[in-house]
Parts: structure tokens; sequence; C-alpha cells
């Protein structure tokens, strides 16, 4: 499917008064986490995990429980689920969850984080710089026999976890696989250096590689797979400035992440998409409006409605030729027109048959707006079936295409018990 008609707009994530924002994490719903601070430095004293209203951007802090001031916040689940860190002003920090008000401090994590979480409260990060599983109260050990510095990064809706080992002083890193009692599987073992940054329900798991000869900082973001990997398209090699890096991938297989990785600061990048062999460099997907006003500069996540969660440059001054830029944090939300399942602002036979062929269809990470779900209630309905009668070119045009997709949908089964004269004249009501 071609995304040659996708725009994004922009929900600017509320700042609270403070000079940076970074959004990490957002569920199904829209609500993101992150942190918010002063400075741009790593101290985990100085962040505040902040989360923002999945309709208004606007955003809250979350404290954190006696005796912490600094937190940090990564990943949300679809149950209001929150989890990062709290530190209690030392460079050391504690893993942390956090729903309905309040903290959980998981058990002996008194040296670690926690970075990512599922819908079934599997959560995984690092204690002590060792990879560990948590869900409730138990807590399990990743790493096996092995000793090395290793750290999950995301956990899959069925579990699946992926993750990166340091290799040596010199900065390589191991793309990992871990399961619980196992010790870690390399994913690759052909790069000089490899990191896995994202895993959806389909077991696809994104992230970078640098090739041998080439600086450690010349990074090709990639599709690990069968003890190997693909190269994502846009030309990057690694080299002559040609880096990027994959950080997240929904269920529908979007990933996103961020192009000019190397030494560069990441305001100075270019938040990156892709989808189905193609490569967006985001910015060129926002409304004429931010012309020059928004640069997109790096994409950290993705959920399954296709919202991205962002860090952008914003020209203050509205004058890019001026001095004026300053740090902001979006979320980018599709602008969609309802039935229309390709984005050629048309409702047509394209859009019906695209339904006809999903129709019936269930759960969140098997239907999508791009397969008839525009309502997102994670079902291919009637409801569907009637968003695209209503607002459909004409009634004639419905009907004759109605019959059509009916006789080229194998066994359209459910999708045939409605009559074309029940939809159009339901189409009229509206």
């Amino acid at each position: 499917m071609s995304f040659a008609g996708l725009r994004f707009q922009p929900v600017v994530l509320e700042q609270l008064g403070y000079v940076y924002s970074q959004p990490r994490g957002i569920n199904d719903f829209g609500t993101v986490v992150g942190s918010v601070q002063n400075t741009l430095n790593s101290d985990p004293f100085n962040t505040r995990a902040t989360i923002w209203n999945a309709h208004s951007g606007a955003g809250s802090l979350l404290g954190g429980p006696a005796g912490y001031l600094g937190s940090n916040a990564y990943d949300i689940n679809n149950n209001d689920v929150t989890v990062g860190y709290v530190s209690n002003g030392s460079y050391s920090a504690r893993a942390m969850r956090y729903s309905n008000g309040s903290f959980d401090l998981p058990p002996l994590l008194f040296s670690g984080m926690l970075l990512s979480i599922n819908d079934a409260g599997q959560a995984v990060g690092a204690n002590f710089a060792q990879p560990i599983l948590i869900q409730g109260q138990t807590v399990t050990d990743l790493n096996g026999s092995s000793t090395t510095n290793e750290g999950p990064t995301s956990i899959s809706s069925n579990g699946l976890i992926v993750g990166y080992r340091f290799a040596d002083t010199a900065g390589k890193e191991f793309a990992l696989r871990f399961a619980p009692g196992q010790l870690p599987v390399r994913l690759e073992v052909t790069s000089y250096s490899s990191y896995a940054s994202g895993v959806n329900s389909k077991n696809t798991i994104v992230g970078h590689v640098t090739i041998p000869n080439t600086p450690i900082a010349g990074a090709i973001p990639v599709v690990f797979q069968a003890g190997s990997y693909s190269m994502l398209p846009g030309g990057f090699n690694g080299i002559e400035g040609k880096s990027a890096i994959a950080l997240a991938i929904n269920d529908q297989g979007w990933t996103v992440g961020a192009e000019g990785m190397s030494s560069a600061s990441m305001y100075d990048t270019i938040g990156a998409l892709w989808k189905d062999g193609e490569y967006y460099q985001v910015t060129s997907m926002l409304p004429a409006a931010y012309t020059g006003l928004l640069q997109i500069t790096r994409i950290n996540a993705i959920n399954n409605r296709g919202q991205l969660v962002a860090v952008a440059r914003f020209d203050q001054d509205g004058d890019p030729n001026t001095f004026g830029w300053t740090n902001a944090s979006v979320r980018l939300d599709p602008i969609r027109s309802p039935g229309d399942t390709n984005y050629d602002d048309v409702v047509d036979f394209t859009d019906l048959l695209t339904l006809a062929q999903h129709y019936g269809e269930s759960g969140n990470g098997n239907v999508f707006w791009e397969t008839g779900d525009f309502n997102f209630d994670w079902n291919v309905n009637y409801d569907d079936l009637l968003t695209i009668a209503q607002h459909y070119s004409s009634a004639a045009a419905f009907e004759s295409d109605w019959k059509l997709a009916q006789s080229i949908v194998p066994e359209p089964g459910a999708f045939a018990a409605f009559s074309a004269l029940t939809l159009v004249r339901r189409r009229r009501a509206i």
C-alpha cells in the first residue's frame, strides 16, 4: 500500500515549564509517557517521569514514592501500567511500575530500570546490568550462566524479548533474543556490532547494525531474521552520512526511528518511517502549515493506530532563517478520512474490496484502519461497512461496486448478509 497521501497532524506535548522533554512510549489509546528535564545530561535525578493525555497532549508529572525525586517513564501498556525507574538523588536508579496513581517498586530491583511492558503485565529491563523479566512480584533472571552486561529493550504481546549485550570496551554490542532459563541467543553474527530495539506480535525484530571496517557511529537500520538481517530501504550504508536506526515497530509492520544517527545530537537528525518497502522522512508528511516551522528529528515509538511519538524542533519566531529553534515533543496522529483505507482521499471500490477481504476479522494487532477497522474497536464489522456506505462517492456507485466486491471475495460469509439496498438506505438517512 502506498503512503503517498498519508499525512500526520502534530499534537504538541506539554513541557510543564521544563526546557527539554523526551516521549518514549505510547499505548494503543494514544496515552504517551516519557520525561521532562532542564538539562540534557543523563543524571537520573534531574528527570521527571511524565504522562501525556491521549486527547489534548496535556502533561502531568507522575511524582515519586517517598524518598525518590528523580524518575523516568519508558513504556505504558493498554491497561495504563507505566514502567521506568525512580532515583533517590544519586546516579543509581530503582525499577518502578506506576498505575492508578500509585508506584510499585518490585523486589530486589535496587539498581536498574524497566524499559518495556506488554498487556499481560510482563515487564523487562535490567537489574545491576543484568537482564530481568518481572510479572507481578516474581522476578526472573534472563541471563542464564552468562556474566556479561546485557539488557532487554522490548517485549512483544506474546512474550518475545529482545535486546543487546555490551561485547567489549570499544563499544561493540550484539543484538540478542532472551528467554527464561536459557542463555541469550545472538540474532546475527556477521556485523561488527548490532542492537535490537523493537519487536511486534508477529515476532518481527528491528534495530540496527554496523558492518566491518566502518565506524561504529555509522548505523544501518535492519530487520533481524533467521540468524541474519535485511536492510530497511533508504540507501543506508553506514558511511558517508547515510546512517539510520530503527527504534520500534507496530503489529502492522510500520517501523520508526531516525536518519543521520552518528555523533550528532538527536535534535540534528531526521525522523524516519518505513512501511511496505518504502522509506519516508516524516517531516515531509506534515500539513503544509508546518513547513519550515516544525522538524521531526527522532521517532521513539509507534502504536497500532499508527500514532507516533517524536522529538522535534520548533521554530519559535516563525522565521526558519533566524535562530529560534527549540526542543519540542509531539504525538503525530494520522490524518484520515472515514472509509478511506489507502489515504487517496476517495472512498471507492478499492476501500470496499479491502474491507470485504477482512470482514469478520478481529483482535488488536490483527485489524487496523488500513484493513477496515474505522472505529478502532478491533473488529471489521457492520459498523465499518456502514462507514464506507455513508462516505461512498455515490449511492449508485456503491450498489454496483457492492455486487462486484461480493463476486471477488471467495467466501464473503457475513459480508454478503447485508443487502446493498439496506446499506444505501442507511447511507441516505445519515
